[in-house]
């Protein structure tokens, strides 16, 4: 089961890892990754830019793919590449995804939840290698935290908008969650949950490092469990503070399609 951690720099990263790297600028960003693209020369991976291919400046023996001009959907590209890896010998896809050269103009928090959970879905089905560079002067709060939030790994600088929680994928609709969904962060984690919910009738949310859950947690998660027809959540491994609070709040005397189990 995948697990969630923080790195200083890139040179820990491994197989199956989805890594949200924060760098000051685009030229500290370059300066943390340079040796995560040059590690996949000496590990023996395919090397995937996502990003214009004359801007990258890392070096020779990396394949460029223009966001705009990927054939049909972003992920199916960067998922015909991935199988290409493997039928050419590589060990794995080391995907770099340079954020502000993805979305030049800007992004919705909902576009960068999209893609995170796509790109985050991806990695752990296919065990590639992803870091998701943002450029902290190029992304508000609200957007890098977005963003933070559905990594399992961070890396770089530390940032003033850090999440209350993070919620990735352990395996195959199987998620975890940790740390606190409050008030503060209940919309992206409802957010989040929804994009989940949509591809998933049912959720097993595991939430054995969740700390706390407050009412606008709990309604959050409600409701996005209820965004679609049918399907379900359950919380596995709920600690008694979180189950007291769902208790007191009536829930399960509800017909809501949140379900706590052992």
């Amino acid at each position: 089961m995948r697990t969630a951690r923080d790195m200083a720099t890139l040179d820990t990263v491994d197989v199956g890892d989805h890594a949200c790297l924060v760098a000051a600028d685009a030229r500290d960003s370059v300066a943390y990754t340079r040796a995560f693209v040059a590690d996949g020369a000496l590990f023996g991976d395919k090397v995937l830019v996502l990003g214009p291919p004359e801007t990258h400046g890392l070096g020779p023996g990396v394949t460029a793919l223009h966001p705009v001009q990927a054939r049909g959907s972003l992920m199916g590209a960067v998922r015909r590449e991935a199988r290409e890896a493997g039928a050419q010998g590589y060990r794995t896809l080391r995907v770099l995804a340079l954020m502000d050269r993805m979305w030049p103009a800007g992004a919705t928090e909902r576009t960068i939840g999209e893609y995170e959970l796509g790109m985050e879905a991806f990695t752990a089905a296919t065990g590639a290698i992803v870091v998701c560079a943002y450029p902290r002067v190029h992304f508000a709060d609200g957007s890098l935290a977005q963003a933070l939030s559905v990594h399992p790994h961070h890396a770089g600088m530390r940032s003033t908008v850090e999440p209350s929680f993070r919620i990735f994928q352990a395996r195959t609709e199987h998620w975890h969650v940790s740390g606190v969904v409050d008030a503060d962060g209940a919309q992206a984690f409802r957010s989040a949950l929804t994009m989940i919910a949509a591809d998933c009738p049912v959720v097993r949310l595991h939430c054995a490092d969740l700390e706390f859950m407050d009412a606008a947690g709990m309604r959050a998660l409600v409701q996005a469990a209820g965004a679609h027809a049918g399907h379900r959540v359950h919380l596995v491994d709920v600690n008694d503070t979180v189950r007291r609070c769902w208790e007191l709040l009536g829930y399960p005397k509800l017909d809501v399609p949140v379900e706590l189990v052992p």
